[in-house]
């Protein structure tokens, strides 16, 4: 089972709980879990300590696999609302080779950004299996993560799994969105499109 937790919902502390209870339960169902995002203060890349976005991928043994730091920090919100989140984007990319491909972990605009901005076509230009996002947004950014996973889907069969805390409401909801098989039409994992998903079963075969 793979879990995936929204954007900004994790700190260190957490975090390292987190990491304990797996390495401690050797019953529990996860093989993957995205341990959502956090600020994160990084003083290993020159004389300023940067801020970063980051999100931790861990094993089932409380390991990190991959290590995700967010490449297109927010700037603004709609209606006339202004927001800075006040970090440093990043220019480089960590991908997990799994056995059914490659994974790609971005969070939020990382994902679903549009326009002229460098990561408006990375991921479509990577191509992978499997997609986990983490986000933070109400109902136009996750509009945005379903048209960009459905472009994934149709161009390279790419599954897309977004967790996705809203701003204000405190709420979650799970997205998922992947091609059905032929036949049966290009539908999400459920048949109405503003009903969350909270869980969904992902199979890949050989063909």
């Amino acid at each position: 089972m793979i879990l995936v937790l929204p954007e900004l919902t994790l700190d260190e502390a957490v975090r390292r709980r987190l990491s304990e209870w797996l390495r401690n339960r050797k019953d529990h169902p996860f093989a993957l879990i995205v341990a959502g995002s956090f600020h994160e203060t990084d003083g290993t890349l020159g004389p300023e300590p940067l801020r970063r976005g980051v999100s931790r991928t861990l094993d089932r043994w409380g390991e990190e696999l991959l290590v995700h730091v967010k490449l297109r920090p927010m700037r603004a919100m709609p209606k006339g609302e202004t927001a800075d989140e006040d970090l440093t984007g990043c220019d480089q990319v960590e991908l997990l080779l799994a056995p059914f491909g490659l994974t790609g972990v971005a969070i939020c605009l990382d994902f679903c950004e549009i326009g002229d901005t460098p990561v408006t076509d990375l991921w479509r230009a990577v191509g992978p299996a499997l997609m986990l996002v983490p986000s933070m947004g109400g109902d136009s950014t996750n509009h945005a993560h379903r048209d960009k996973a459905r472009q994934l889907a149709l161009q390279h069969g790419t599954a897309t799994v977004v967790a996705s805390q809203h701003p204000k409401d405190r709420k979650a909801l799970g997205l998922c969105w992947y091609p059905i098989p032929e036949g049966e039409g290009e539908r999400a994992v459920h048949d109405e499109e503003r009903v969350p998903v909270l869980y969904g079963k992902l199979v890949w075969t050989d063909d």
